[in-house]
């Protein structure tokens, strides 16, 4: 319950038959004044990007597209990018061949 001292918090819900129903297990005390305010909605892509690990020099690898939450990247993968990343530059460096 949100109590009459939380006063300048946002608290999200939608227009359920023409009624505001707000979201989680949020409950107001009756009779309290409330400001309601519309937000744009959360545009969806037109085409859903393939997924891909971004490796960027010094940097966490990260996935970029994709659904959010499908690829899972373990301290193992991890480690993996990162000696691949390693083994790649030394190559650069000593000449070597592929």
């Amino acid at each position: 319950m949100v109590g009459s001292d939380n006063y300048g918090i946002n608290i999200l819900g939608k227009v359920e038959n023409g009624v505001v129903v707000l979201e989680g297990k949020i409950t107001l005390p009756e009779g309290m004044r409330v400001a309601v305010s519309p937000i744009p909605p959360i545009p969806l892509a037109t085409q859903q990007m393939a997924p891909e690990v971004i490796i960027e020099p010094g940097k966490l690898p990260w996935i970029r597209g994709g659904i959010p939450g499908t690829w899972k990247l373990s301290g193992e993968i991890i480690a993996q990018i990162l000696t691949d990343e390693v083994v790649e530059m030394m190559k650069a460096v000593w000449n070597a061949p592929s």
